[in-house]
């Protein structure tokens, strides 16, 4: 939050979910289950001392970067604690961290930012590893109002000179076989070959656009186009270019045959590690 180019004012609500579960008891026996209570009880209270203690160092930490700063401590699972939070806040942006639990912790207890990333109706913002400075930013664009959206959310934050900004399309149409010896064939060859060129004219018409959108920013603007599986690709970007933010639409053109966040932006919250801002409009 101190890193991020947001525009001033800045209210912020720090909100900490108290839960700790309660598994069912099976013993019948008064000593057992008093003992069951009382452990409950102590993990109740560190969890309590422990949501005070951070919010307090959050909140110290933040007062001079915004015109107020409140604190939520509630109890309940984390994720419609912050859902319901972010709901009454009336909130332009979460802000979540990612665990980077394994493979089995994520099984067993959920990830809260995924499910943040999913179920929230406005741009969350995954921090998954710490930024001095958000000098690089990569935005990924398809063309699509979810995508356009997010690029004038980019386009009106308070961008520095100095800061790089890179937007990158993708042409997901099919790679043209060689020319086969088949009339029937040949004619399907032609109509993959038609398919090609129109899914690479929409890319080249999103990057466009977008560069129009992010004209008014001072600092300067990269573009590229790609071809091939756009999460992968997008992906290889991101290794490639090393952007300090990742900015993409919650949906894409896709979206119709995808559930949750879509299917590009389900791969890049899997395969990439920087920062990454999930846009709805």
């Amino acid at each position: 939050i101190r890193a991020f180019p947001l525009n001033d004012p800045l209210d912020i609500a720090l909100v900490s979910a108290l839960y700790v579960p309660r598994p069912p008891l099976t013993s019948p026996g008064p000593a057992a289950r008093r003992l069951y209570g009382g452990a409950i009880a102590g993990l109740r209270r560190a969890a309590q001392q422990g949501a005070e203690k951070a919010v307090e160092a959050l909140h110290a930490a933040l007062r001079p970067r915004a015109a107020s700063v409140a604190v939520r401590i509630v109890e309940g699972r984390p994720v419609p604690a912050i859902l319901h939070a972010a709901q009454s806040w009336n909130a332009d942006l979460v802000l979540v961290g990612s665990s980077g639990r394994g493979a089995f912790s994520r099984a067993v207890l959920g990830s809260v930012s995924d499910e943040v990333v999913r179920s929230a109706s406005c741009p969350v913002l995954v921090a998954k590893r710490r930024v001095a400075s958000f000098e690089r930013m990569l935005v990924a664009t398809d063309g699509s109002l979810h995508a356009e959206a997010a690029l004038r959310f980019v386009a009106a934050l308070p961008v520095p000179p100095t800061a790089a900004l890179r937007v990158c399309a993708v042409s997901e149409g099919p790679e043209a076989p060689p020319r086969p010896p088949s009339p029937g064939r040949d004619r399907r060859a032609g109509m993959l070959a038609l398919l090609a060129d129109v899914e690479k004219r929409t890319a080249i018409r999103a990057v466009t656009k977008a560069l129009g959108i992010l004209t008014p920013l001072p600092c300067p603007i990269q573009s590229s186009v790609r071809h091939g599986d756009a999460g992968r690709e997008l992906a290889d970007e991101v290794h490639r270019w090393v952007p300090d933010l990742l900015v993409v639409g919650a949906r894409g053109r896709t979206a119709g045959r995808e559930v949750a966040l879509g299917r590009v932006t389900e791969a890049l919250l899997r395969q990439t590690k920087c920062p990454t801002l999930v846009f709805r409009g």
